[in-house]
């Protein structure tokens, strides 16, 4: 599937049905989204996600529904449980569980299976399926507000589930700078037409200065660069040195034989060239 070549979303290895249980086997990841709310509300005086934290998330989610959306598959249940986080640096968040994906175009009734209701997006209870990908856009945005206003939990029902559905909380949010809020506030639209497509999420980021935070796919591919620059000029120091004993080596052999060398033949000269390290 060329999701797996995409470091956004979780890798997929294989699968298996062992004493009727279906098993999968996938790409290990430090943790959960969900389980850095709780560290948060444990380790942090403010457990709230800082602007640079949400951006991050932000950027690496959308980077993920970019890749699925553009093969025509939604994943329909975006929540802090299923972005894991990969181990090693940088890390990346990753989309993972697509039990519930379905096809982006000409998905029917019988195919959609209703995520979590605290960030499902109302159109998707109301049966309307024309534009899904706009419904994993507002799953993203009730994340990052959940993020942003930690340890609030979203509600599940009742006249709390239906404000954020109209729009969000920004009093809840006085730490955060008016375009991300007015950027979050765009992803959770009622009128999904409003909402952006990830694409135009993505390119935002890029084109804000406001947004700017360096994507770890590009943090890496610029430490590898450093990397290989660094064992070349290695290397070269080291044919460097090497040049400079052959030259002091010639040298040692001119002193013995007199300075013009006449008393050396030339295969006598190429030979000392190559005995250069016996010196």
């Amino acid at each position: 599937m060329e999701a797996a070549a995409c470091p956004y979303i979780v890798r997929y290895y294989s699968s298996w049905v062992e004493d009727s249980r279906l098993h999968i086997q996938t790409e290990l990841c430090q943790c959960s989204l969900r389980d850095k709310l709780s560290e948060h509300q444990q380790d942090c005086a403010d457990p709230r996600f800082q602007e640079g934290e949400l951006i991050e998330v932000l950027q690496h989610v959308a980077s993920g529904l970019k890749k699925l959306h553009g093969l025509s598959i939604v994943h329909l249940d975006i929540k802090p449980d299923n972005i894991l986080l990969s181990r090693g640096e940088p890390g990346y968040f990753k989309i993972a569980d697509l039990g519930l994906a379905a096809a982006a175009i000409g998905a029917r009734c019988d195919d959609i299976t209703e995520g979590d209701c605290r960030y499902l997006a109302k159109e998707v209870l109301q049966g309307d399926f024309a534009d899904l990908p706009k419904a994993d856009v507002f799953s993203l945005g009730l994340v990052l507000y959940e993020l942003g206003t930690n340890p609030n939990c979203l509600p599940s029902n009742g006249p709390g589930w239906h404000s954020l559905r109209r729009s969000l909380e920004v009093a809840l949010l006085p730490e955060l700078s008016p375009k991300l809020l007015q950027l979050m506030q765009d992803l959770v639209q009622p009128r999904k037409e409003l909402r952006p497509t990830c694409e135009a999420v993505l390119q935002k980021l890029q084109e804000d200065a406001a947004f700017s935070h360096p994507d770890p796919v590009q943090v890496q591919a610029l430490q590898d660069e450093a990397r290989r620059c660094r064992e070349e000029a290695m290397r070269n120091r080291q044919r460097a040195d090497e040049y400079w004993q052959e030259i002091l080596c010639l040298k040692k052999q001119e002193l013995m034989y007199g300075k013009s060398g006449a008393a050396l033949g030339d295969g006598a000269r190429v030979q000392l060239r190559r005995s250069k390290t016996s010196c």
